[in-house]
């Protein structure tokens, strides 16, 4: 269990020094490990145990009108959680996640879509009351996990992609309060590059459509370095099979070879710096945020 309530300044600030050193060598290959290295220190930063990562799309078609802002989870995708609670809150909050439509809006999901294109963190409370709260349709699904607070993130990684990181407090733990939102969103800057690159190895992005699973297995052993002969072996496939697999993959990412899709994964990260621009807006971190996703962006080019 992290130690959240008790980690002095000087302690969170070396491990987010230690994190933004760490960004640049995450690698795409092994892409739930990063993501559970990631979440891992997010936790410790911000002092939590459960935690979700997961993306947003934005559909043009439902955006005029819609509360979301034409914002949905994409698909196929399931979010990661990460935390001694994941295996039970992907079986009961999967489901909201992914059934929106079907749902009463949730006014936290409402604020983070309306909010869209800068770096920020919004506290669950603040945007709700108790009562209220214990009002909404989304409380009995939280509440069945023992769910009492939420902290929620997001970050532009492109025009129409946006990366969320959901944590949670349960029980007789303490609310989360400014301190908590503006680590998160500190976090949430340094996220510029890695982020990216998450998006990308998922389809989200520079992609026609989304990966699917056995998509994101054959491209996980193509960045690896292995050979068509090997990625067959190794996932039970005729090796003419797993050729098609990786032409239609090419297809999907529109290269031509294995080394312009080693190429499109190696390139430097552009990212927006207008997340940063508002928080100097609204908090005295915001400069040092500002210059963390500065650092990343330069550090984003390795894999």
């Amino acid at each position: 269990m992290y130690p959240p309530h008790n980690m002095r300044s000087g302690e969170r600030w070396l491990r987010v020094a230690e994190l933004i050193g760490e960004l640049a060598e995450l690698s795409v290959v092994d892409l739930d490990e990063t993501v559970d290295h990631l979440l891992s220190r997010a936790c410790e930063i911000v002092g939590v145990n459960d935690a979700m990562l997961g993306f947003a799309r934005r559909d043009p078609r439902l955006a005029a009108g819609d509360p979301l802002h034409g914002w949905r989870p994409p698909s196929p995708y399931r979010p990661r959680r990460f935390g001694p609670h994941a295996e039970g809150d992907a079986m009961l909050l999967d489901n909201w996640y992914g059934s929106i439509r079907e749902l009463a809006l949730d006014p936290a999901t409402a604020a983070l879509a309306s909010s869209s294109g800068s770096v920020r963190a919004v506290l669950h409370y603040e945007l709700m009351v108790a009562r209220d709260w214990e009002r909404a349709s989304i409380f009995a699904l939280l509440d069945a996990s023992s769910i009492g607070d939420r902290l929620i993130g997001g970050r532009p990684i492109a025009d129409d992609v946006e990366m969320l990181l959901v944590m949670y407090r349960r029980g007789s733990e303490p609310r989360f309060g400014e301190d908590e939102r503006q680590w998160l969103e500190l976090i949430m800057a340094a996220l510029a590059g890695v982020g990216r690159r998450i998006a990308l190895a998922h389809g989200f992005i520079d992609a026609r459509r989304p990966l699917t699973r056995r998509e994101r297995a054959t491209l996980h052993h193509l960045l690896a370095g292995r050979s068509e002969k090997q990625i067959a072996a190794a996932m039970g496939l005729s090796e003419r099979t797993l050729h098609h697999r990786v032409t239609a993959l090419f297809q999907k990412f529109d290269v031509q070879s294995r080394a312009e899709l080693m190429a499109l994964f190696l390139r430097s990260t552009s990212t927006t710096d207008r997340g940063c621009a508002r928080l100097a807006q609204r908090h005295s971190i915001s400069p040092l945020a500002r210059n963390t996703e500065k650092q990343c962006q330069l550090k984003g080019s390795a894999v």
